[in-house]
């Protein structure tokens, strides 16, 4: 018979045996983990669908103990992280201490380069919620900017440096309720599911919807169960109600406060910049024309009319209220600038892996210039960084592997290595 961690994998309603690899024993639902009852997923449904009250029946026959052990299992999930305190009690952990504005937004920027304004416009909306003592301070944030600006990446280093949980969702892959595809209510339960099962704290978490853009466009609403149809389901989330979460196998609701989430929309937005000029072209003044304006003086920001021309409904896009970033498009000198300083650069990685060998990696000011210039010309963004990087080191870590440990010392990197991976030079 198989087992997963210790338990007999055999449903206690029609005996079947469940065959489930110790692989996927992190997918299986509480209520089959704990023991007794072991139910299999159809019998679950199959209870579910006739009556919940057939399901309550079945559980009564079993102990007691059994009952609460699964209830609270199902009602809390894992219990929050805890210390030992001077005296020996176990006792919650103490949530992250918020960060000063002036220091989140230090620590945040020595990872995301090229966008000092951004992380500070990101900073303040956060902190300012953080913050806040009213109930009716929302902390939705819109964020556009092209593949590999560093949209994705500024939000998930701000979650982890105020310890909170995030989720990041392709919104391509939700449609309204009742259609085939994930309902937005699953963005919940994955955040959760992020959180260790703690649904207070996921409840102080962050949403970020990428590809947000793709929800747009003007479509026929009668038909459209995937694109505003799914911006629409959101608009409780947004205004911070609380959600009814259906438990599988109909074991009651998780009620979710969406009051303290934060919604961060994302998305690149193509040919919203050309809406944005047209807007200006027509706000121009009377002796002062768009034309005549120096570039720095330039009306820059978004408003929520842009979006609503892209395709994006008013309502939805109203409710993004805290902030409207645009990413900078990075250029070659701060590709250079991440290759040399970013906390994540793909160049610093490589050094530290050439260390944990007693190598050690000498680099020129030429080569970085190389690689930065030729990511550029990918156009897609800081992700390039990596691929080239790959590149130029593929063929001197071969080199490094097929040797014994210790046989090199040194190892450099020479002009032309983005063009061919054997410029480079080891010993």
């Amino acid at each position: 018979m198989s087992r997963v961690r210790g338990y007999e994998n055999r449903c206690s309603i029609c005996g079947r045996e469940m065959k489930i690899r110790a692989s996927d024993a992190r997918d299986i639902p509480i209520a089959v983990r704990l023991q007794p009852p072991r139910i299999c997923s159809d019998c679950v449904e199959d209870l579910y669908d006739k009556k919940e009250d057939i399901f309550d029946d079945f559980m009564d026959e079993y102990d007691e103990e059994y009952q609460r052990k699964i209830q609270a299992s199902l009602n809390s999930g894992p219990q929050p992280q805890t210390e030992k305190s001077k005296e020996g009690e176990t006792t919650q952990a103490d949530p992250p201490k918020i960060k000063s504005y002036k220091e989140l937004s230090s620590m945040l920027k020595q990872v995301v380069i090229g966008q000092d304004d951004q992380v500070e416009q990101l900073c303040l909306a956060i902190i300012k919620k953080e913050r806040s003592t009213s109930e009716k301070t929302r902390s939705n944030i819109i964020i556009v900017g092209d593949s590999g600006s560093g949209k994705s990446l500024m939000v998930r280093e701000l979650a982890k440096i105020l310890g909170k949980p995030v989720t990041l969702e392709d919104s391509t892959n939700y449609t309204e309720e009742g259609y085939v595809g994930d309902s937005v209510r699953d963005m919940l339960t994955h955040l959760i599911n992020v959180a260790g099962g703690n649904v207070e704290r996921a409840q102080r978490g962050i949403v970020i919807v990428d590809e947000g853009d793709k929800k747009g466009g003007l479509q026929d609403h009668n038909r459209d169960v995937s694109g505003q149809k799914v911006l629409e389901s959101m608009l409780v989330m947004l205004d911070g109600e609380k959600v009814t979460i259906p438990r599988r196998g109909g074991m009651g609701d998780i009620v979710f406060d969406t009051s303290n989430l934060t919604f961060i929309f994302v998305g690149a937005f193509p040919g919203l910049e050309k809406i944005r000029e047209k807007r200006l072209r027509n706000s121009t003044s009377i002796g002062f024309g768009l034309s005549e304006q120096k570039p720095e003086e330039k009306i820059t920001s978004y408003i929520p009319e842009d979006f609503i021309k892209f395709g994006i409904s008013a309502e939805f896009i109203n409710r993004f209220t805290s902030a409207i970033i645009e990413m900078k498009t990075l250029t070659v000198e701060d590709f250079v600038h991440i290759l040399k300083y970013a906390k994540y650069s793909p160049l610093k990685q490589e050094e530290k892996d050439l260390q944990r060998e007693g190598i050690t990696f000498v680099y020129s000011d030429d080569v970085i210039q190389e690689i930065a210039e030729k990511a550029y010309s990918y156009k897609s963004g800081a992700r390039a960084l990596s691929l080239v990087v790959n590149f130029c080191f593929e063929k001197m870590w071969k080199e490094i592997l097929e040797n014994e440990p210790g046989t090199f010392a040194t190892c450099m990197l020479l002009k032309g290595v983005t063009q061919d991976k054997s410029k480079y030079v080891i010993d």
